[in-house]
């Protein structure tokens, strides 16, 4: 009754919970890994990209959530009902690999952390890890998946939110102490930020500049909230208020200012850290930099930030991936209730529970296994590896809501405007630019 007589309240802390959980599924081992790789590498060049990536993942976003709220059909859904065969075609052939890549990049960035937290005085420089590291990396990425995916099955939802806000809460505080201590140079990371600069001098400068792109802020994870909003209108039915009309901006816009403080923060931590070519020291190596340059405490602080943010992630993908397959498939199979003109509220599927179908669980099965498999390569090929392909989505997203958001039959007042329709032009134009031109170089090898 009190929530009920303070909506405004209740719209507050709803929309830092959601917030904080866009951020999580957002952040996790591809934040990290990369914004911490590109730190390694470039120092504070990249930094702008960091913010970019989080205003793109955002406009995105807010479309895709702007969607569901004029339709009450999930962006998944609009999209194999209106666009065709052709969008399930494209959608199921990006996801499977996708998901290895998520999976794989998750279990090494786990591994990594808590190998940097066991190996005495951070020791490791910039050497890489042993071979006979190989089995132990394995173990402990498939150790922490299988926790995951039990506490994901066993947990619901309410359970979920609750360790998901305590770990993105903690990722945050303990990564932006560990760069506070660090005394960076104001100046440089201000200029850093709003300067945009290419490391063109760089074999591989373009490369990682798309890998942060699409790997800061979540790539299919942007489709999370869509079915978190769902659980959050359900929880309303116990004598909560709904949420505001436009709640949905504040939550992603607390969403991407935590991601983006987040990058900036772990690039500061690990610029100019000298770590070896597979990346497999990278922990270690900032670390042990840490450690000598400010006082052991602030090497454990940085780890338990970067523990806390792969593994909020990696509960973040395990909950929904499996969701969105199960989606997929519901739809695929023609239930009633996905009819390609419903857009009622009552037409919808919120009631259906997709997380106890078997399509659910055996996709979270194979997610939670399988992906062990690429924790035997190089700790940064993996990495980038998955930012890329997170860059591929981004054409896809904005292609889909100019085709999707645009007509008013189908969203009413909701449709975009002409400012939005020009930044997805732009989003659309300058990452199919910067995939071709990758994919050209790496093909003139």
């Amino acid at each position: 009754m009190r929530s009920s007589s303070h909506p405004a309240i209740w719209t507050a802390i709803r929309s830092v919970s959601l917030g904080l959980l866009v951020a999580a599924a957002g952040i996790g081992g591809s934040d990290v890994s990369l914004a911490a790789l590109t730190g390694s590498q470039f120092g504070l060049t990249l930094l702008w990209a960091i913010v970019a990536g989080a205003l793109i993942k955002f406009t995105l976003n807010e479309g895709v959530a702007r969607w569901q709220v004029a339709t009450q059909q999930t962006f998944l859904e609009g999209a194999c009902a209106r666009l065709g065969p052709i969008a399930r075609i494209v959608f199921l052939l990006y996801l499977l690999p996708w998901t290895f890549a998520v999976g794989a990049s998750l279990m090494t960035a786990c591994a990594a952390v808590s190998l940097a937290a066991i190996t005495p005085d951070h020791a490791g420089g910039a050497t890489g890890p042993s071979a006979s590291s190989g089995w132990l990396r394995v173990l402990l990425g498939l150790g922490h998946s299988i926790v995951a995916a039990v506490l994901v099955l066993s947990g619901g939802y309410a359970l979920f939110k609750r360790v998901m806000g305590v770990l993105t809460i903690a990722m945050v505080v303990l990564v932006v102490i560990a760069a506070a201590l660090t005394r960076p140079d104001l100046g440089a990371v201000i200029g850093a930020i709003f300067v945009p600069r290419l490391p063109l001098e760089e074999p591989e400068g373009l490369q990682w500049t798309l890998a942060m792109f699409g790997g800061i802020g979540g790539t299919v994870t942007m489709l999370a909230y869509g079915y978190w909003m769902r659980e959050e209108r359900q929880a309303a039915g116990t004598g909560q208020p709904p949420p505001r009309a436009n709640a949905y901006r504040i939550d992603l816009a607390i969403a991407y200012c935590v991601t983006a403080a987040f990058g900036i923060a772990l690039t500061i931590v690990s610029a100019d850290v000298p770590v070896h070519r597979s990346g497999g020291n990278l922990f270690q190596a900032v670390a042990s930099r840490l450690t000598e340059t400010i006082g052991p405490a602030a090497g454990w602080v940085y780890l338990a930030g970067a523990w806390c943010a792969v593994w909020a992630c990696m509960l973040g993908v395990w909950q929904f991936i499996p969701l969105l397959f199960a989606d997929f498939v519901s739809f695929g199979r023609g239930a009633a209730h996905r009819s390609p003109t419903a857009t009622a509220p009552e037409q919808a599927s919120d009631t259906t529970d997709l997380s106890r179908t078997p399509a659910y669980r055996a996709y979270l099965l194979g997610l939670a296994t399988l992906p062990a498999l690429g924790v035997w390569l190089d700790f940064a090929v993996v990495q980038r590896a998955f930012g890329i392909m997170g860059s591929m989505f981004i054409p896809l997203v904005a292609l889909a809501l100019l085709l999707m958001n645009t007509r008013r039959a189908w969203v009413g007042r909701n449709a975009n405007g002409p400012l939005t329709n020009v930044l997805l032009g732009v989003i659309f134009l300058v990452a199919m630019v910067g995939l071709v031109v990758e994919f050209g170089r790496l093909l003139g090898r």
